[in-house]
């Protein structure tokens, strides 16, 4: 309720930063939270900037709590795979666990990372102009596992976000 309580008075007062460290153990709610704030911005009813939680009805809350937005984007920690496309099948099974149950802790029985490939993907769509209406989220997901060279990759992306972009760093 912290989080939320600093996050809707800055959304309120129109002073959102472009990015947000969201820390603490894993299994306390970041999952819920960052897709709280994703809706927070998108809401169709919250435009007002009431300070008011996202309704949860409108069509951007409904793709936002089932991870289906089309202005977020999402990028965590996947084992090891051949192509661009296996991993972006890992991260949408990823993306779906923690859909179904977002406070379980992640499986660290085999080395999972976030690859530079991922990074700049990530790099790549953002620098695309958003949709009209649309404040784009960049969830990263579990940045402890990022690669260092994907770290370096989305440094200047962290210090410089694109317009109506923000980004959710777990």
């Amino acid at each position: 309720s912290r989080v939320w309580s600093i996050v809707a008075r800055s959304h309120a007062a129109g002073r959102l930063g472009s990015a947000y460290l969201i820390c603490g153990p894993e299994g306390y709610g970041h999952w819920p939270v960052a897709l709280a704030i994703a809706a927070l911005l998108n809401c169709e009813w919250n435009q007002s900037k009431s300070g008011q939680p996202p309704c949860g009805e409108c069509r951007p809350c409904r793709l936002i709590a089932a991870a289906n937005f089309e202005g977020l984007q999402v990028i965590g920690p996947v084992k090891t795979h051949k192509n661009m496309g296996e991993a972006i099948e890992l991260t949408a099974a990823l993306i779906e666990s923690r859909r179904k149950e977002p406070f379980t802790l992640l499986d660290t029985s085999s080395p999972v990372t976030i690859p530079i490939d991922m990074a700049r993907e990530l790099k790549r769509s953002l620098s695309q102009k958003a949709p009209e209406g649309v404040r784009r989220v960049a969830l990263l997901y579990r940045m402890d596992r990022m690669k260092p060279e994907a770290t370096d990759a989305l440094l200047k992306l962290v210090e410089e976000p694109p317009p109506d972009t923000t980004i959710l760093l777990m």
